[in-house]
């Protein structure tokens, strides 16, 4: 399956080691991640996107999210970027939609009153929200859905 890996670049990344684990969690279980160099470090992620242009990055990323057969989001830091990649995705993702793709949006529990509502509160068909406490949580419910 190819998976797009949704997490900040250039907002707050202090849940990068949880990014990193949920991307390898994703390989790890035999997945492919459209989206890995959002695991790199901030200041090399910043400069290669930087270099690479913003029209060239959007056009990019809509093509990985035409092209993915789920989406997976770390949504608990606020994230412009985050919020509209789901929302694209679900806003194609209709019941007249043939792939019937799924966003599947995590958040740490433990910080769940600075987490957007619009995240945790989604109720969209395609929307699955998991808040996670540990890493732990996140490997059971990674591996059970994927």
């Amino acid at each position: 399956m190819k998976i797009y890996f949704a997490a900040p670049i250039r907002g707050d990344r202090s849940k990068i080691e949880t990014n990193k684990f949920i991307v390898e969690l994703i390989k790890e279980f035999g997945h492919k991640v459209l989206t890995e160099h959002t695991i790199k470090e901030k200041e090399k992620l910043v400069d290669i996107e930087n270099n690479f242009g913003h029209a060239s990055i959007y056009q990019r990323d809509m093509n990985w999210l035409k092209e993915c057969d789920l989406m997976i989001a770390e949504a608990s830091t606020p994230s412009f970027g985050v919020g509209y990649e789901a929302g694209y995705l679900l806003g194609i993702n209709n019941p007249f939609d043939k792939n019937n793709r799924k966003v599947i949006i995590l958040y740490d529990k433990n910080t769940e009153e600075k987490v957007s509502a619009l995240a945790v509160g989604n109720s969209d068909l395609n929307a699955i929200v998991y808040g996670y406490k540990n890493e732990k949580d996140i490997r059971y419910f990674l591996k059970d859905y994927l």
